[in-house]
């Protein structure tokens, strides 16, 4: 088969496709650029929900020698600081995800090293 002429008109060119190749507004967008969209979190209300922010590590690689807690943990409002320490038990490595939180070797800037839980963001 010699590919290097064009083929002229196929059932492709023919053939109702539908919004394929053509833009389309999206039925959501108004509400969102408004800010009047609900989102899941904002779908329903839920009885003291509690929120967790991720410590990552400042470094590249090395190790977590000690972490301090304490002073995390009697600021109002937080609820538990996890870490290698009290982590619970979790599942095996799958692929590039794995447990966390489960060692103190650093492999990268940015990993995480505690999750601090509390009942709001701030």
């Amino acid at each position: 088969m010699d590919m290097s002429q064009p083929i002229g008109v196929t059932p492709l060119d023919t053939q109702a496709n539908g919004p394929v190749g053509r833009p389309i507004d999206r039925v959501d967008g108004p509400l969102k650029v408004t800010g009047r969209a609900a989102y899941a979190y904002e779908s329903r209300e839920m009885a003291n929900p509690a929120y967790g922010f991720v410590v990552t590590a400042t470094i590249a690689k090395g190790r977590v020698r000690d972490i301090h807690t304490a002073a995390a943990e009697r600021m109002p409002g937080v609820v538990h600081v996890l870490s290698h320490r009290n982590v619970p038990p979790q599942g095996e490595k799958k692929e590039q995800v794995g447990p966390l939180l489960t060692d103190t070797e650093i492999k990268h800037w940015g990993q995480p090293v505690a999750l601090v839980v509390a009942e709001s963001f701030e």
